[in-house]
């Protein structure tokens, strides 16, 4: 993908509050009784794991009267006095952090939403800021998909204990089916027909 693709995205991006996600939760439960196709929604972030799970979903799994969602939730660490700022900068700092944050998942979120309309598809772009974890549960609750689709880390037992793991929450707290795309699944399938074009990796710091 051209570096500088996303800047002609066709897809706009919608960034949502929780009580946004309620109304259009109800909004588009009475949309998707009209639909024909399934309503997908798929969870991306910044990692090799979540690029290389979404060109599998596209080339082995979705279909292209399926209605899909890529869903991008961020957060991040406000700055304290404990982090050594003084006082009186720490506000001006965390504004602009969270400005930058945002800036870097509306860039992230709209060049996978090039990558997918390039193949055919026409994605809805979601953005949402908050704690991952629980805002992937919280959007998929309102929003009602026939599946949510996330990629796994890899993460060993003991790291998933540790760190705590998006899609072991989603599969323990979604109400929707889940579909967890493991790398090694993917490797294995992996065939010399599939496409080498790779969606652009951008680093990313959340779960």
């Amino acid at each position: 993908i051209d570096p500088s693709s996303h800047r002609s995205s066709p897809t706009p991006i919608v960034i949502m509050s929780t009580d946004e996600q309620k109304k259009q939760g109800q909004e588009q439960e009475q949309e998707q009784q009209a639909s024909t196709g399934r309503k997908i929604v798929f969870a991306v972030d910044g990692s090799d794991y979540s690029q290389h799970a979404l060109i599998w979903a596209l080339e082995s799994y979705l279909n292209k009267d399926d209605e899909l969602v890529l869903l991008h939730c961020y957060d991040y660490s406000p700055l304290t006095a404990a982090d050594g700022f003084a006082t009186i900068s720490i506000a001006s700092i965390n504004v602009e952090l969270e400005k930058k944050g945002e800036e870097a998942a509306v860039r992230m979120l709209k060049k996978y939403g090039v990558f997918c309309s390039r193949r055919g598809f026409k994605p809805v772009l979601k953005l949402i800021k908050g704690s991952v974890r629980h805002s992937i549960v919280s959007y998929c609750d309102h929003a009602k998909p026939d599946l949510l689709m996330v990629a796994s880390r890899g993460l060993g037992a003991v790291q998933r204990w540790w760190l705590g793991s998006v899609s072991d929450h989603a599969v323990h707290h979604c109400k929707c089916p889940v579909l967890v795309i493991k790398h090694e699944h993917i490797e294995d399938k992996a065939t010399p027909k599939q496409s080498p074009e790779q969606p652009p990796h951008v680093h990313d710091h959340t779960e």
